[in-house]
């Protein structure tokens, strides 16, 4: 009978401390998940902020782009003026100061 009793007292105890341990695991697994969820939730977080910012600076790029085609084309157009503004110099000036090609110094057209 006392070896029956020594033999239940050791199941009892180790069942107790079982038990204990398979509390202590479900409190530490409970713990690991509500870090986990955070972590999820802070990593979500994160991403979809960086998506903002990145449809942001995708807008200022494209916006950056567009200026810097206009101005491309403003200054393909000063350009051309300018060369045509050139060409109307030197035609004028092969050509006299005076209408008709004349200079008025004496030329074509000029009296004598």
């Amino acid at each position: 009978v006392h070896a029956e009793e020594v033999t239940s007292g050791r199941l009892q105890g180790e069942n107790e401390r079982l038990q204990r341990e398979w509390l202590e695991a479900k409190a530490a697994t409970s713990r690991e998940e509500e870090r986990s969820a955070k972590a999820a939730a802070e990593a979500s977080r994160k991403l979809a902020a960086a998506a903002e910012e990145r449809e942001v600076v995708e807008g200022q790029l494209s916006a950056a782009r567009d200026e810097a085609a206009a101005l491309r084309t403003q200054v393909e157009t000063l350009h051309t003026l300018h060369e045509a503004q050139k060409l109307q110099l030197s035609e004028a000036g092969a050509g006299g100061d005076a209408p008709g090609g004349a200079s008025a110094a004496g030329g074509v057209g000029s009296p004598p």
